[in-house]
C-alpha cells in the first residue's frame, strides 16, 4: 500500500506552509507525491457558481475539464476515509494529507501553541518554531531535508531505486508507483538470475506476455 502521512495542527499553525516546503524536497529526490486536503465546509463547489448551479439542476456528477486539469464533483452519502481516497492517487510513492487528525495514520504535527493535538504514539514528528517537551523527533521549518530523511527511513526504504520499470499493455504505458516498480523488478530479476546459461550481470530486460 502507498504510505499515507497526515500533516495536522491547529488553525493558522502553518500546515500549508509546511507542505509547500516538504513537497518540493520530496520531488527533488524523485518521489511522486499526492496531497489530500480535508475541508469540513466542502468549499469545493461554491454557491451560485456555474458548477453549483448545474449540480443543483440535477447533474450527478459534474466534471470540470480544461487543457491541463480536470476535477469531478459528486455528492457523497458519507465522508470517505483516507484509504478510500487513496484509490484516486494510485500513481504516487507517498500521500500527504492536510488535516484528518482523527484518522489512524502517522502524523506530523505543525505546532503553534498550547498542547499537542495528537497523542505522541501517533506522531512521526513535530515541526515547531521552538523546542517543546515531547519525546518524538522535532524539526524547524528550515529543516525539510531532515524531515524527508526521516520519511524515507520509515516509509520509502531509505532510498529510491535507480532502476526503472515500464509496463506497456496493448501499446499503452501503464503508470506504476515506486513500490510496484520495486516489486516487479526484484521478482523478475530474481527469477532470471536462477536460470542457467545467462550472464550474472545484465542491463535491460524485455519480457512479453501474450494472452
Amino acid at each position: 500500500m502507498i504510505p499515507i502521512i497526515s500533516v495536522v495542527g491547529k488553525s493558522g499553525s502553518g500546515k500549508t506552509k509546511f507542505l509547500t516546503k516538504l513537497v518540493p524536497e520530496l520531488k527533488k529526490r524523485g518521489y511522486k507525491v499526492a496531497v489530500i486536503k480535508h475541508d469540513v465546509h466542502s468549499r469545493i463547489d461554491l454557491p451560485n457558481k456555474d458548477t453549483w448551479q448545474i449540480s443543483k439542476a440535477g447533474a450527478k456528477p459534474v466534471l470540470i475539464a480544461g487543457p491541463k486539469k480536470m476535477a469531478v464533483l459528486r455528492d457523497l452519502d458519507k465522508e470517505k476515509n483516507l484509504d478510500d481516497l487513496a484509490e484516486y492517487c494510485s500513481d504516487v510513492d507517498l500521500i500527504l494529507t492536510e488535516g484528518y487528525k482523527k484518522e489512524n495514520k502517522p502524523k506530523i504535527e505543525v505546532y503553534s501553541q498550547g498542547s499537542l493535538l495528537s497523542a505522541e504514539n501517533e506522531l512521526l514528528a513535530v515541526v515547531s518554531a521552538k523546542r517543546i517537551n515531547c519525546s518524538v523527533p522535532q524539526f524547524r521549518f528550515k529543516e525539510m531535508k531532515k524531515v524527508v530523511e526521516l520519511i524515507e527511513k520509515k516509509y520509502l526504504l531509505g532510498k529510491k531505486s535507480k532502476k526503472d520499470v515500464k509496463l506497456i499493455v496493448n501499446g499503452q504505458k501503464i503508470p506504476l508507483n515506486f513500490f510496484v516498480k520495486g516489486f516487479i523488478s526484484s521478482t523478475i530479476v530474481g527469477m532470471i538470475k536462477s536460470l542457467k546459461r545467462l550472464p550474472k550481470k545484465f542491463g535491460e530486460v524485455e519480457l512479453k506476455i501474450y494472452s
